[in-house]
């Protein structure tokens, strides 16, 4: 099979993690013949040295060909940011699309940037007014694409955002996160002191850093136990979240970012209990550290409750890996209710959390799910094109020659 990868970033975050484990697992199979296109300093790339594939360096500007002998395997925001742009498959090229986060649909609209900034309430309402002709065109391109068996879903909570927002009338594909787990070789040892060594992993950006600072302020609210909240990750929030915990007077031990072997180093020997969600809470659970969801990173603005809630990984459902209580309410327990939990049997919940990766997650399972639906696949580059997603009509351009010049106007005002 030929395989066709595109993910040109040069910096390492979950949708990079996910396409190494997935091509690194893939080219061990010598039925595969795979071809990886980044930057020539693109962490894709750089991570695969040593590795026999076919690499085609990317350059702002370039302009891709794929021939249709190939399966392209592409995130779903890249359909509206790269296809026709940047890669040009041929007409009977088949398309792989992994929606690798809430509303990776709307890089299509026009109004993409209003929406991120009101409640999906109010987006759905704005959309249905301006957009209606358009929010038709990708609907139709969704269901057809799962239909066609080339759309598929990390998690229920994407798919149930793409449902409301665009009305899908299909059935939900999905493909879960991949992780290399080894047997199990750890495990959180039963606490001798009222001292806990909490961590949470994510890059420190605004979508990310939301559900961390409400997880701050249930800590500063519970004296029962002394705890240590080990920051792992780094970004342009950092400053800001070091002068917010100082003012919850919360233990706060900044790590920067740690990769790989570093970080299951890290985390193994320091860390007893986990908070985060999507793949950083399956990073703790494959070294069997207990692993605790929590509200899971937006992309478009809503009104955030003042106190998070949390679930237990190995409670998850429909490969969520976050704590939704507008989609999957049950299981959901507060701060303390974890912190009691936990306390009481730590071993009991590292072996539960790994169970779960294990049985969920695990690369080898992931993979050959992949090998099926790539078998299966009926998903064409003619198809996205005929959806006329890739087009824009003359209501649109004007729309967003509109509102580029009302953008345009307030920055010259400023």
């Amino acid at each position: 099979m030929k395989l066709f990868f595109f993910l040109p970033k040069k910096e390492l975050g979950g949708a990079e993690i996910l396409f190494i484990r997935i091509i690194k697992s893939l080219l061990n199979d010598n039925a595969n013949s795979i071809t990886v296109c980044d930057y020539p300093d693109g962490i894709v790339f750089n991570n695969l040295e040593g590795k026999n594939f076919t690499f085609i360096p990317f350059h702002h500007g370039s302009k891709i060909n794929i021939s249709k002998d190939y399966t392209l395997f592409i995130p779903l925001i890249f359909v509206h940011l790269h296809l026709g742009k940047t890669l040009f498959p041929e007409g009977s090229t088949k398309v792989f699309l992994w929606d690798l986060g809430a509303f990776g649909n709307i890089e299509g609209q026009i109004l993409i940037d209003k929406y991120r900034k009101v409640g999906i309430e109010k987006a759905i309402k704005l959309k249905n007014k301006f957009e209606k002709r358009r929010n038709k065109k990708i609907s139709a391109f969704i269901d057809n694409a799962l239909v066609k068996k080339g759309l598929y879903y990390m998690n229920k909570k994407d798919f149930y955002y793409d449902q409301l927002f665009f009305n899908i009338q299909q059935p939900p594909r999905y493909l879960p996160i991949p992780v290399d787990i080894e047997e199990q070789n750890n495990q959180v040892k039963a606490l001798t002191t009222n001292s806990i060594n909490i961590a949470w992993i994510s890059r420190l950006v605004p979508a990310k850093i939301k559900p961390l600072l409400l997880l701050i302020n249930d800590i500063s609210k519970h004296t029962d136990y002394q705890v240590k909240l080990h920051v792992i990750g780094d970004g342009p929030e950092e400053n800001f979240l070091r002068k917010y915990a100082i003012s919850k007077n919360v233990n706060v031990i900044l790590t920067g970012r740690l990769e790989f072997s570093e970080l299951k180093e890290y985390i193994g020997n320091k860390i007893d209990l986990g908070f985060s969600m999507g793949t950083a809470a399956l990073e703790f659970a494959m070294n069997s550290i207990p692993s605790v969801l929590t509200l899971g990173a937006i992309t478009l603005k809503k009104d955030w409750e003042t106190n998070n809630t949390y679930k237990w990984l190995f409670y998850d459902q429909d490969y969520n890996l976050a704590s939704e209580p507008t989609i999957s309410p049950q299981d959901s327990k507060s701060f303390k209710d974890i912190l009691s939990e936990f306390s009481d049997n730590p071993p009991f919940f590292s072996d539960k959390s790994y169970e779960h990766v294990k049985k969920h997650h695990n690369i080898l399972i992931v993979l050959n799910k992949i090998n099926q639906y790539f078998r299966e696949n009926m998903l064409t580059y003619s198809d996205i094109k005929k959806s006329n997603i890739l087009s824009y009509s003359w209501y649109d351009k004007i729309l967003s020659f509109y509102l580029k010049s009302i953008k345009y106007t307030k920055n010259l005002i400023k």
